[in-house]
């Protein structure tokens, strides 16, 4: 960590960790927003009080980053109101906290000056088990998300959690591939919402409230057979106002010596379209021309909120690099 990067044009950034003992079954990585997406007020959005089978995030810390000298950073690890601990850092100085009680869902991050904040999420005494959020500081809060993760196995749900910093209890609509709904998020609160089989979600709010929500992989619930640590992984869900008709992915190993390709690119549109599929990013390379004179690769029907899984079959066994992208205008959501 502590690294400095800047660049003429726009980057994206990945940090992806694992220890060399078990190997990348431990391992899990989050996207590194660009310094103008710091804040100076966040919230954990789930935590160590949030039960969720033999507990999925019983262990939970976070990781505080400021870029500029002399932050002074205040942390109210137990969502009580009080804050707990203070720190000052310096420019790219990197601070764990998990106390002994451990951070709890709504904890709250205060900074004199501009921060980044981790959330890191863990199952005590598993041997894989990792779930890591890159947190949105609250002023960069929406009132809507997409998800394009759905449920593909019984025995591997996927849900979304969803949290409320406001003072009184929150109607969260919903809308999948099949059905729309609602549900309440109490004061403070958080609420999970278990993903449909074969569908993506949006989640909004009608009265200008904005929320968080994250999106946890592998969740156990009363009829799964595992506890959660066959196909772990998190993320925190992405903005209405951040979708676009083009996604280009940055780190996207298929494994971690590139022997194998199991990490795919999980897309959703959010209306019927045409999802075009450039391996290398590389308009000028590729067997297909679209109506814009850019090659590419290969294509996909892609039904609304119907997510489709995405490999590059070009036999590097990585996605690093890939666009996927429409040209009739259509949003895509994409991890």
């Amino acid at each position: 960590g502590q690294d400095k990067i800047a660049a003429s044009k726009a980057v994206a950034v990945t940090f992806a960790s694992w220890p060399v003992s078990p190997g990348p079954v431990l391992g899990d990585a989050f996207e590194v927003l660009d310094t103008s997406k710091h804040g100076t007020n966040f919230y954990a959005t789930v935590g160590e009080n949030v039960v969720v089978g033999s507990g999925i995030f019983n262990y939970s810390a976070l990781i505080i980053m400021p870029s500029q000298n002399g932050t002074v950073v205040r942390v109210d690890t137990n969502a009580d109101g009080s804050m707990d601990l203070t720190n000052t850092l310096a420019q790219g100085q990197s601070w764990l906290v998990n106390t002994n009680g451990g951070i709890q869902a709504g904890a709250r991050v205060l900074s004199s000056a501009p921060v980044q904040v981790h959330l890191l999420t863990a199952r005590r005494n598993s041997a894989y088990q990792n779930r890591w959020f890159t947190l949105h500081p609250r002023e960069r809060w929406s009132t809507g998300y997409y998800s394009p993760v759905a449920k593909t196995a019984n025995n591997d749900p996927a849900a979304v959690f969803l949290f409320n910093a406001g003072a009184s209890a929150l109607t969260v609509n919903y809308q999948t591939a099949t059905a729309s709904g609602s549900t309440n998020v109490a004061a403070g609160g958080v609420t999970q919402f278990l993903m449909p089989t074969n569908s993506g979600a949006r989640f909004f709010t009608t009265n200008g409230t904005a929320f968080a929500a994250v999106h946890a992989m592998d969740v156990p619930t009363a009829s799964t057979s595992n506890n959660g640590d066959d196909y772990d992984w998190g993320c925190s869900l992405l903005p209405a106002d951040a979708l676009s008709p083009t996604i280009l992915i940055g780190y996207g190993a298929g494994s971690s010596t590139l022997t194998a390709n199991g990490s795919p690119v999980w897309a959703m549109a959010v209306s019927n379209a045409t999802l075009l599929i450039d391996f290398d990013g590389n308009p000028a390379t590729g067997p297909l021309i679209d109506g814009n004179g850019r090659r590419y690769n290969t294509s996909v029907a892609a039904l609304a909120f119907r997510p489709v899984r995405i490999y590059d079959t070009s036999g590097d066994n990585s996605q690093t690099g890939m666009k996927v992208y429409t040209t009739n205008g259509v949003y895509i959501a994409a991890v």
